[in-house]
């Protein structure tokens, strides 16, 4: 039930963030609240919604894939629904790159989800924050979507 109750909740966000994702300001532009202040991106935990588009099932997952960005230290931390992960990161303005992550590599049923999200977290390049929700880019577009609860 509980399980059911969170992923009601992200569902909301997402729908919530969709809808709001294009707003346009006065003069007509689309406001990318990461440009204007990239400090939203630090020192909160970041659960995973989706990836490439689709929802992640985490029925069966000891936790909810996450990631925190450390803003004091530019360390990132989070996990993938079973594994830690952690390493360095840098942001120059809405570009992002991380150091090679590391995992622990205990051994869970169904790591496809987690082995999914971090091989999509190594391709990385950009960011955005807007109304509560983190996105992350490769050259080809969206590859993975967090919600901040």
């Amino acid at each position: 039930m509980k399980r059911m109750f969170v992923m009601g909740c992200l569902l909301a966000a997402v729908s919530t963030w969709t809808a709001c994702s294009h707003s346009k300001s006065a003069t007509g532009a689309t406001s990318n609240a990461t440009s204007e202040n990239p400090s939203l991106l630090y020192d909160k935990d970041w659960r995973l919604v989706s990836m490439q588009g689709e929802l992640v099932d985490t029925a069966g997952m000891h936790r909810i894939p996450a990631i925190r960005f450390g803003k004091s230290d530019h360390r990132v931390s989070g996990n993938g629904g079973c594994n830690g992960m952690g390493g360095t990161f840098t942001v120059t303005g809405d570009k992002l790159h991380f150091s090679p992550l590391i995992s622990t590599k205990m051994a869970c049923p169904n790591l496809d989800v987690e082995n999914k999200y971090f091989k999509l977290l190594d391709q990385a390049t950009r960011f955005e924050v807007s109304e509560g929700r983190l996105e992350l880019f490769n050259d080809s577009g969206s590859i993975l979507l967090f919600a901040n609860p």
